[in-house]
C-alpha cells in the first residue's frame, strides 16, 4: 500500500495533483480542500494517500492530512458512497466541518453537497453519527512531528489491534477526561481498560 508521497509538485489542478517522488511521477485525485492547502508547482509537498484497484484500473487519492484521509475512509465504508463521492463531499466542506455535521445529525448540510441525496445523507448520519460524535473536534490534543493528531493516531492503532469502534470511542473519551494526550499513553490506557 502507498501510505504517503513526498516529493515535488509537477502539475496541479483542482481535481488532480502530479507529484514527482525521486523521478517517478504519481497522479492523485484530490479534494478542493487539499488542492487549496498544497503549495504551488515546483514546491515540495506531502500527500497521504489511498490506492483503489478495480479490475484493471488503479486510482490514487491524495489528502493534505491524515485526518482528511480518515474521514474519507469512514465515508467509503458506507454502502452507496464510493471514493469519488467521498472526495466530492470533502471538496464541498472541510473534513472537520463534515464530521461536525454528521455528528450533529445535520443531514441537510450533507444534502447541500452535489450528488448527495436524502437517502445517502441519512445513511451516513445513521452509520457514522455516533462514531463522529465521540470525537471531540475542540479537544486540544498534542501533535506528532508529522502534524498528525494523537487521537487520530491512537484511533488507527486501536482499530488495527481489533478494538470495536464503540470501545475505541469510549476509551478516547475517558482518556480525554483524564488529560491523557500522548499517543502511546492513550493506546496503553485503552488496552488496560479493555
Amino acid at each position: 500500500m502507498i501510505d504517503a508521497l513526498h516529493g515535488c509538485i509537477v502539475a496541479k489542478s483542482p481535481a488532480e495533483i502530479v507529484i514527482d517522488v525521486h523521478g517517478v511521477a504519481f497522479s492523485a485525485r484530490v479534494s478542493l480542500t487539499t488542492y487549496d492547502k498544497l503549495p504551488s508547482v515546483g514546491s515540495d509537498a506531502q500527500l497521504y494517500t489511498r490506492l483503489f484497484v478495480r479490475e484493471e484500473q488503479f486510482e490514487l487519492f491524495g489528502f493534505s492530512s491524515r485526518d482528511e484521509r480518515w474521514v474519507f475512509d469512514e465515508l467509503i465504508s458506507i454502502s452507496g458512497v464510493g471514493p469519488k463521492l467521498a472526495l466530492t463531499m470533502l471538496s464541498g466542506m472541510p473534513a472537520t466541518d463534515l464530521r461536525e455535521a454528521i455528528a450533529a445529525g445535520d443531514s441537510a448540510r450533507l444534502k447541500a453537497v452535489r450528488g448527495i441525496g436524502a437517502k445517502i445523507a441519512d445513511r451516513i448520519v445513521l452509520e457514522l453519527g455516533k462514531k463522529f460524535g465521540g470525537v471531540s473536534i475542540e479537544w486540544p490534543i498534542s501533535t506528532s512531528e508529522s502534524g498528525t493528531s494523537a487521537v487520530i493516531q491512537a484511533r488507527q492503532a486501536l482499530q488495527a489491534l481489533g478494538l470495536s469502534p464503540a470501545e475505541i470511542e469510549k476509551s478516547l473519551e475517558t482518556a480525554r477526561a483524564q488529560n491523557i494526550e500522548d499517543v502511546e499513553q492513550i493506546i496503553k490506557f485503552a488496552l488496560r481498560k479493555n
